[in-house]
C-alpha cells in the first residue's frame, strides 16, 4: 500500500559558512531541504501555470491539458514525448487541408526542430493511389509492401476485342414486287432494313422480301476499325483523403 507518511531531508551549506541573521539562516536551510515520501517519491508540480525556474527538477502535470511535463535542457522547454515514434512507420487519414495540418496534434508553423514544427506531415507516396493490402490478386498478380501499380484509364486494342455476329436484314424488291430471283438483278432495288423505293421499313406484309443474313467476326481484327476505341474509366467512386506520416519532430511543448 502506498505511504502517506512524508520525511525532510536535510541540504548542506558550504564550508565556511557564515549568516547575517537567523532568519537568512533558516531560509537557506529550507530552501536547501527536501520534503520526500518514505518510499522516495519526491513532489511535483501541479497546476494551470508554468512552474517556477527552480522547480524544474520536479515533474509537472498541467490542468490545461491533463499531461504530464518535464523540463528539457536540451530545448529549454517543458515537454513530453509523442505517443506516436518520429518518423515512424505508422500512417494515419486526414480529411483535413494541408494548411491546417501544421497546428495539428500539438504541432506548429515553425521551421522543424525537435520540438517545432508541424507534428505529422503529408505522405507523397500515397497521391492519386488507392491503399491496397500485399499478397496475390485473383488474376495472380503478386503484390508486395511497398509495390505500385494499376491504371485509372485503359484502351481495348484491336487484338483483344471478341468474335462477334451481327444480323443485319437486307430487303430485296423489284418493280413488279415479285421474288427477283437469282437472274433478275438489273430490276431489284436493294436496301438494308428499308425498301429503297417506299423507304418503308422491310415487312414481308408490303411485299416485300426481307432476309436476315448474319455477318461474322472471324477474328478482331476482321474488320479492322479506322481508329483504336477510346478509353475506359476504371476507378471506381473515390474521395480524396490526405494519408499522414510522423515527421521528425520529437517532442510535444506544454501549452
Amino acid at each position: 500500500m502506498p505511504s502517506n507518511e512524508f520525511k525532510l531531508l536535510p541540504g548542506s551549506l558550504p564550508e565556511p559558512y557564515c549568516f547575517t541573521t537567523f532568519q537568512a539562516l533558516y531560509n537557506q536551510m529550507f530552501s536547501l531541504g527536501q520534503v520526500v515520501s518514505v518510499n522516495g517519491s519526491r513532489f511535483y508540480n501541479l497546476g494551470l501555470s508554468t512552474p517556477d525556474p527552480d522547480k524544474r527538477g520536479f515533474p509537472w502535470f498541467s490542468t490545461v491539458d491533463g499531461n504530464w511535463y518535464f523540463w528539457n535542457i536540451d530545448v529549454g522547454l517543458w515537454t513530453r514525448p509523442h505517443p506516436v515514434p518520429p518518423s515512424s512507420q505508422s500512417r494515419i487519414l486526414w480529411v483535413g487541408n494541408a494548411t491546417d495540418l501544421n497546428s495539428y496534434d500539438g504541432g506548429d508553423a515553425n521551421a522543424p526542430g525537435d520540438a517545432s514544427g508541424p507534428m505529422w506531415s503529408i505522405d507523397t507516396d500515397f497521391d492519386a493511389k488507392f491503399p491496397v493490402g500485399p499478397g496475390t490478386t485473383a488474376a495472380g498478380t503478386v503484390i508486395a509492401a511497398g509495390d505500385t501499380g494499376g491504371l485509372d484509364q485503359v484502351t481495348i486494342p484491336v487484338s483483344a476485342l471478341p468474335r462477334h455476329q451481327q444480323i443485319v436484314p437486307i430487303c430485296a424488291r423489284n418493280s413488279d414486287a415479285s421474288n427477283p430471283g437469282s437472274g433478275t438483278v438489273s430490276t431489284v432495288q436493294y436496301g438494308i432494313g428499308r425498301d429503297q423505293s417506299s423507304g418503308n421499313v422491310v415487312d414481308d406484309s408490303t411485299g416485300s422480301y426481307a432476309r436476315s443474313f448474319p455477318l461474322t467476326s472471324e477474328s478482331s481484327s476482321d474488320p479492322t476499325p479506322a481508329v483504336d476505341p477510346d478509353p475506359i474509366d476504371l476507378l471506381p467512386p473515390y474521395r480524396g483523403i490526405y494519408f499522414l506520416k510522423r515527421s521528425s519532430r520529437i517532442w510535444m511543448v506544454a501549452p
